[in-house]
């Protein structure tokens, strides 16, 4: 059965998920969906839906399950990347109560090794792997690269600009839009001399 740009829904009595204009082939004797095209929002997570999504390519999913996985997505964050980021999706519908605060679901996980992202907080960048589970952005290292996160400072001399104060590493850091979680690795200080 063949069936053109609808939204496809998945729902338990706590938790919903959908991907919006989608198309695809549904088969009723595998009970599998092949998919293409479509998007999937954080909405659940409380992200607005038209800043933070992924527009999914082709896609399937076992109708007799709660979750799926796309590959080739281009996921969209607005607050933290001019255009798009490649990576894949997995999408999972809970049977318990989810707010926006535990929300878990939908995980994207970016195809790039290391990504820079210019004030992730005031003064600060950040640099390493990415991740976004529900409302959590993950920053990872890879291999023997750990993450960083670069705390800025201005000049206090008339020339102006900043330099970097301060870098943190880790293999792992949890950022929220209001703080950022994980034990630090390694800290490295810098002194600046100014003349």
């Amino acid at each position: 059965m063949q069936i053109e740009r609808f939204h496809l829904s998945c729902k338990t009595r706590n938790d919903s998920s959908t991907i919006f204009r989608t198309s695809g082939y549904y088969s009723p004797v595998s009970k599998e969906w092949k998919g293409k095209g479509g998007a999937v929002t954080w909405r659940r997570a409380n992200l607005p839906e038209n800043e933070v999504y992924a527009d999914l390519d082709d896609y399937a999913i076992d109708m007799k399950t709660a979750a799926f996985q796309a590959n080739n997505v281009a996921f969209h964050y607005e607050k933290y990347f001019k255009g798009s980021m490649n990576g894949h999706l997995v999408e999972r519908v809970s049977a318990d109560i989810v707010n926006p605060e535990n929300a878990l679901y939908p995980r994207f996980e970016s195809d790039m090794q290391s990504v820079f992202i210019e004030g992730i907080f005031q003064d600060i960048d950040y640099e390493g792997g990415f991740m976004l589970r529900g409302t959590k952005m993950i920053g990872s290292g890879f291999n023997d690269r750990p993450a960083k996160l670069i705390f800025k400072r201005l000049y206090r001399d008339k020339k102006g600009g900043d330099y970097d104060l301060i870098t943190a590493r880790s293999d792992e850091f949890i950022i929220t839009n209001e703080k950022l979680d994980r034990r630090i690795s390694q800290l490295q200080l810098f002194i600046r001399t100014i003349q």
